[in-house]
């Protein structure tokens, strides 16, 4: 089935056993279920399951205490809702990589990428092919697919500080203590270099351009810079602690009480961080337009709409230390995956526009890195040129454990 289109089902004849009757979906990363990315309900108040009794084609909101009467011509559908399956967060601790569930409810895969102890991860970058691609101390490029098989390995130079790939344009960011080199990731051929001063700093947030590919980054010594493709290098916003794109080639950066709106020129806006309901706002994320989501250190969270309007607020339980967001791919607001994630554990929160509902969560102890901003290191899965999940649906009491399972793929293909 295309990207676009609905998972639906007939109600099967041992279905009509359940009355009232409800579903439960699994989408998987593989046919054999053993890799669950989320799990979808039609008890839950998401909007996102429907039902057409009578198979006319006229669908009306599945009832979140499930349907009687239904028959074999009864047609179940489940919406995506913008939700992109296989955006999923991956966490780097130490020298190991973690891969979520999308829902944040398990861990799929772990690998260690460098010697334990000796080494650490250093950032974590993904294109949109699925590769993974990671940097470690030891200045060692390691790239992975998707089920964190080793697909290549290469040197970086001696004093490569940083490097991540563009998850659009084949292009791979190296910046040294005294460069900023480009390469093109089919050949690694230079695409352009520039003389840039980073000396002994490291960066600690990072965020890349989807319209213009501007690079944008915040160094230990607390400031922001902006690198374009054309090699224009700016910094600004001094007191910087996270950032983020926003619009054609701006970006928002979060610093000591405020968030600053950086044009692509200067920055032209200074916010108050009490404006969005969090006075401190340390980390940013956003999909580069329509809203952002600011967190301060202990997690407490806030949406605000491209009007700078807050909408709703988040303060999880699980974690408290060094929280960090991020947000996944996704065409529309309806159904995106706000994740927020500390060295205590991962929580994913679905958007549902003016409210957020929670996803799932899985705590665990992972170690602190070497790592000047004390924050893990992540990215998310961009939406990917083709990727293939299955949706597994069983026929469940409301609030119940079903038995009885429909396998269905459910290809995701980019035109």
């Amino acid at each position: 089935m295309s990207r676009n289109q609905n998972i639906s089902w007939n109600v099967q004849t041992k279905d009509l056993a359940k009355s009232p009757l409800g579903y439960m979906v699994n989408i998987c990363e593989d046919v054999w279920g053993s890799n669950v990315l989320c799990t979808h309900n039609t008890s839950e108040k998401t909007n996102e399951f429907e039902v057409s009794m009578n198979g006319d084609g006229i669908f009306t909101a599945y009832p979140t205490s499930g349907i009687t009467g239904a028959t074999t011509r009864t047609v179940v559908r489940m919406l995506r809702n913008g939700e992109t399956p296989k955006s999923v967060l991956l966490l780097g601790s130490g020298s190991s990589i973690y891969k979520m569930s999308l829902d944040c409810s398990h861990i799929l895969l772990e690998k260690e990428i460098c010697e334990n102890g000796k080494y650490f991860i250093q950032t974590i970058s993904c294109d949109k092919t699925g590769k993974i691609w990671i940097k470690d101390s030891a200045n060692i490029m390691t790239i992975l697919n998707q089920e964190f098989k080793v697909v290549n390995t290469f040197g970086l130079p001696r004093d490569c500080v940083f490097a991540v790939v563009d998850p659009l344009r084949r292009l791979l960011w190296q910046i040294t203590k005294t460069a900023v080199n480009v390469y093109k990731t089919h050949d690694m051929s230079i695409a352009f270099s520039r003389p840039v001063s980073i000396y002994e700093q490291r960066i600690t947030s990072w965020d890349i351009s989807s319209s213009s590919g501007t690079l944008f980054l915040t160094c230990d010594g607390s400031t922001a810079l902006s690198i374009t493709l054309q090699g224009v290098i700016t910094p600004f916003s001094s007191g910087a602690t996270g950032i983020c794109q926003w619009g054609a080639r701006g970006a928002l950066v979060c610093k000591p009480n405020s968030v600053d709106y950086f044009n692509g020129i200067a920055v032209s806006e200074t916010y108050a961080g009490e404006l969005f309901g969090i006075e401190n706002p340390e980390r940013i994320a956003s999909s580069g337009k329509s809203y952002f989501v600011i967190a301060d250190s202990t997690g407490l969270s806030g949406k605000v709409d491209d009007q700078m309007n807050p909408k709703w607020f988040i303060q999880p339980n699980q974690i408290s230390n060094h929280v960090d967001v991020k947000i996944s791919s996704n065409a529309t607001d309806l159904g995106g995956i706000i994740y927020l994630y500390s060295h205590d554990g991962a929580v994913a929160y679905r958007d549902m526009v003016y409210r957020r509902a929670k996803y799932g969560s899985t705590s665990f102890a992972l170690p602190f890195t070497d790592n000047v901003s004390n924050y893990l290191v992540a990215t998310v899965v961009p939406d990917l040129t083709a990727s293939h999940v299955w949706g597994e649906i069983t026929p469940i009491f409301v609030e119940e454990s079903g038995i009885g399972i429909m396998k269905i793929g459910d290809d995701f293909i980019i035109n």
